[in-house]
């Protein structure tokens, strides 16, 4: 493993979720990501600011040109904007089993150029508090 973080709620403190950077290939340039909500945990949008802020700190924390997530089938509907950034790289067909049936397990990428452009947008509301379109 790499790096992981506990993403907290701002204003009581509870625990929303844990990311993760882990199997770091550094000659490569690339490691994994990983993004867990606990329980139903709601809020504020800690977790998309938890991992935001996440993925910034690995891009200038380590010299990584691409980083990776997997995703398995049942889960896809939560990763909700990040498809935007994402970039799906490879697919294995009924690869894990979850309630009663097979799902895929999707493998995405992030590439530094990528990410750069679409978090510009982002940086000044999620830093700064801004509204994106108040630049």
């Amino acid at each position: 493993m790499l790096v992981q973080f506990v993403v907290e709620e701002k204003e009581q403190g509870a625990a929303q979720g844990l990311v993760v950077a882990y199997d770091a290939s550094p000659e490569n340039g690339t490691c994994f990501l990983a993004f867990q909500r606990f329980g139903r945990s709601v809020g504020g949008g800690e977790m998309f600011i938890g991992m935001f802020h996440f993925v910034e700190y690995v891009w200038r924390r380590w010299n990584m040109r691409k980083l990776y997530a997997e995703v398995p089938g049942y889960s896809l509907s939560h990763v909700g904007d990040g498809f935007d950034v994402m970039t799906e790289e490879a697919r294995l067909r009924d690869f894990d089993y979850y309630d009663g049936r097979f799902w895929d397990r999707v493998f995405f990428s992030i590439d530094k150029a990528t990410w750069e452009k679409r978090a510009e947008v982002w940086r000044p509301y999620l830093l700064e508090g801004l509204a994106p379109d108040a630049r």
